[in-house]
């Protein structure tokens, strides 16, 4: 499956999407950010292939909890200002070539929570105060970090 297809061909009133092993070429996001009511976002198991992910200023307004795991190929995701106001929970796993967390992160101050699990040690010691990414969650309250 290359793509998603547009936005009109989704449900007007879905609150939650979790995409598995569809192997998308093309980013999701851009589709997935319209449609106004989902509050859950689930893409698991090489749902994207692509490298490259944005979420745009002004997008997924209603999202309060955005899973992202076994995304092998993703190496870059961007996230603009005003992206997921009201996002309350983040949970990253198994996305072995994303290079690091997007700067955009810092803007979105409902964040209550952000989990990253299989990621590496690495991220544990950029993420947590002292490290160089720090500034990107600093206020979030929980941070969890699982390697086992």
């Amino acid at each position: 499956m290359p793509n998603l297809p547009d936005e009109q061909h989704f449900p007007s009133r879905l609150t939650t999407i979790c995409l598995r092993h569809c192997l998308l070429e093309e980013d999701p996001m851009p589709i997935l950010e319209k449609l106004l009511h989902l509050k859950n976002v689930e893409l698991w198991d090489q749902s994207f292939a692509g490298r490259r992910m944005l979420c745009s200023g002004g997008g997924f307004t209603k999202l309060h909890q955005l899973e992202l795991s076994g995304l092998k190929e993703l190496e870059e995701w961007i996230v603009e200002e005003g992206s997921m106001p009201v996002l309350h929970t983040l949970s990253i796993s198994h996305c072995d070539n994303l290079k690091e967390l997007p700067d955009g992160l810092r803007f979105i101050t409902s964040l209550m929570e952000l989990s990253c699990g299989y990621m590496g040690s690495k991220w544990e010691e950029r993420l947590t105060d002292g490290g160089t990414d720090y500034f990107k969650v600093q206020h979030i309250p929980l941070l969890i970090f699982n390697w086992a």
